[in-house]
């Protein structure tokens, strides 16, 4: 099995900024494309070359779903990196048992806060709420208090076996959120990088259970302080840690 790297941190802390700029170095060590940078929101540029010779910058997102690219990365980057998420399981029961859509489970911040068919007073315990459940707040309820309570590493194994399975030289996990999710990871050989960054200052469970009052902070391979720092300095913290990713 390969190197499992997870990024652990807050809502928009910059784990998915992370796992991008490891996607754009790997990608570059291995000559598939010829340069990259990441943008103040936090994508992967990177600089390609066409058949006439021409050159170009592009955003690439590599979570894509969509079968033209999934059939691109199974052949030319998945063998090398890949990003999994413990929530790809979730999403996909959710897709199919509940009726969300991609761009509810996989859009951008405003797509994931759009409010579903989904009610609060329909849920085995709703805390006093009513009304519309967004994507993001029927995705935490169900994942943490429903399917967790019955298992709680549920979501944990099926992803390190998926992982186990298809045994990319990098997998990167940006959504390490629990005490067990890191466990998981080191037990399999694997690095957690923990990122400090923290602008909503949630106090739900899945948002705190990795804090510093109630979690061993030396688990962590490396604790980047991300917190009012450029973008440009962020990634240079990164690339201080290279280490953990090279091949």
């Amino acid at each position: 099995m390969g190197k499992i790297i997870g990024i652990s941190g807050k809502k928009q802390s910059g784990k998915n900024t992370a796992a991008n700029y490891i996607n754009g170095t790997i990608l570059k060590s291995k000559g598939m494309v010829e340069n990259f940078y990441i943008d103040d929101e936090g994508n992967l540029g990177i600089k390609t070359t066409d058949q006439s010779g021409q050159s170009g910058y592009g955003i690439l997102d590599v979570t894509r779903k969509d079968a033209e690219f999934v059939e691109y990365a199974e052949k030319e980057m998945w063998p090398f990196i890949k990003v999994y998420h413990f929530a790809d399981a979730l999403k996909e029961i959710s897709a199919s048992l509940f009726g969300l859509n991609l761009q509810q489970l996989y859009g951008t911040d405003k797509q994931k806060n759009m409010k579903t068919n989904l009610l609060w007073e329909d849920m085995p315990t709703s805390d006093g709420k009513t009304g519309k459940m967004t994507n993001r707040e029927f995705l935490e309820y169900f994942g943490t208090k429903i399917v967790r309570k019955i298992r709680s590493d549920a979501w944990v194994k099926a992803t390190i076996n998926k992982i186990v399975a298809e045994n990319s030289e990098i997998s990167i996990i940006p959504d390490v959120r629990f005490p067990n999710e890191v466990e998981a990871i080191k037990d399999n050989g694997g690095v957690v990088i923990r990122l400090q960054r923290d602008i909503f200052k949630s106090t739900i469970e899945c948002e705190t259970a990795l804090d510093e009052d109630k979690f061993d902070w030396s688990v962590f391979d490396h604790v980047i302080d991300n917190r009012d720092i450029s973008m440009t300095d962020f990634c240079s913290k990164l690339e201080s840690i290279n280490t953990v990713w090279s091949i």
